[in-house]
């Protein structure tokens, strides 16, 4: 049975026509028995405004939750979003705005270039680890001994949901490479293919009348910070200073105010990050895990959605 506090964690949807199956994304139909399953789990889901009201007044209960969305998905606004309107639903967007500056954000473009010119995600992993082992004299690095760190380090070993090859992966993108170096190897990788990231722009991102639009309905759009950093907590002071505050500007001149609300990019975040809320004005902070226990308001748990239809499957539910 499921006992989680906090919200649910959305990312990636597909469909028949527009939007690409991939590691971890769902239909409409899975969405929608998800949202009925957590109904008779007990959990109540409120929309933000009384999500936020509650949380700030010290009065959330255990069952209540709320739906949130990172990254600024396109698919989400074209299949979750009209399940959503079915039943008269609110949720929290969490949104990096670089794509709105007219930016091809490498995070997302290498996600869709990897499910759509691989036979499946351990292809694309072979592949990336074979372009590091051949290029570990020019990177400054031992792949053997960073591997060996690897299996030392634990990496991501709370998400439950990540197999060794994601995590061995995100260990070398965050640890071994960092960003420079990692996005040699991939940007190399999709230039060998002939793969063209403009042409999936639209398919890829929320644009500025969709935000303003989910707005105009009763959604919240948070902050997720400008480029979407995956380790965000290991930057300077004020480096994170530019990423929230270039969001929040963003954010403000599309839907006419500051956001109060942040999801944490890959949940990374530092003492830093906390003054930077703090003079932002953000009084509520989300996290990228769940915990079983009450939360901070700046560090409010969230339980990832395929943990939940790992549950359902366990217990007979289709997807």
């Amino acid at each position: 049975m499921l006992n989680f506090c906090g919200g649910v964690m959305f990312h990636h949807f597909h469909d028949r026509s527009k939007h690409i199956a991939s590691q971890g994304s769902m239909d409409g139909g899975a969405f929608c028995r998800l949202l009925h399953f957590l109904k008779e789990c007990g959990y109540a889901i409120l929309d933000p405004e009384e999500y936020i009201c509650k949380a700030l007044r010290d009065a959330l209960q255990p069952y209540e939750t709320c739906v949130t969305f990172d990254d600024s998905l396109k698919c989400q606004f074209d299949i979750a979003k009209p399940i959503l309107d079915g039943i008269g639903m609110k949720a929290f967007w969490f949104v990096y705005t670089s794509p709105m500056c007219g930016e091809l954000e490498r995070l997302e473009v290498y996600r869709h270039f990897r499910f759509s010119r691989f036979a499946d995600v351990e292809d694309f992993y072979s592949q990336f680890f074979k372009n590091v082992m051949e290029g570990e004299h020019d990177l400054g690095i031992s792949y053997a001994e960073s591997s060996e760190g690897f299996l030392r380090s634990g990496y991501c070993g709370d998400f439950a949901f990540y197999t060794e090859s994601d995590r061995k992966y995100r260990y070398f993108r965050d640890i071994v490479l960092g960003p420079e170096k990692y996005f040699a190897i991939v940007d190399k990788m999709i230039s060998d293919s002939g793969y063209d990231a403009q042409s999936h722009r639209d398919v890829l991102w929320l644009s500025e009348g969709d935000i303003e639009r989910l707005h105009g309905e009763g959604h919240y759009i948070g902050l997720h910070g400008h480029t979407h950093p995956t380790n965000m907590g290991e930057l300077p002071y004020c480096l994170q200073m530019s990423e929230y505050r270039r969001n929040s500007d963003i954010i403000q001149s599309i839907v006419g105010s500051r956001p109060e609300v942040v999801s944490y990019p890959c949940g990374s975040y530092n003492g830093d990050t906390e003054s930077i809320m703090r003079e932002l004005g953000v009084v509520l902070g989300f996290d990228a895990q769940a915990k079983t226990v009450i939360f901070d308001k700046m560090h409010i748990p969230r339980e990832d959605h395929a943990n939940i239809v790992r549950e359902m499957r366990s217990g007979g539910i289709g997807f």
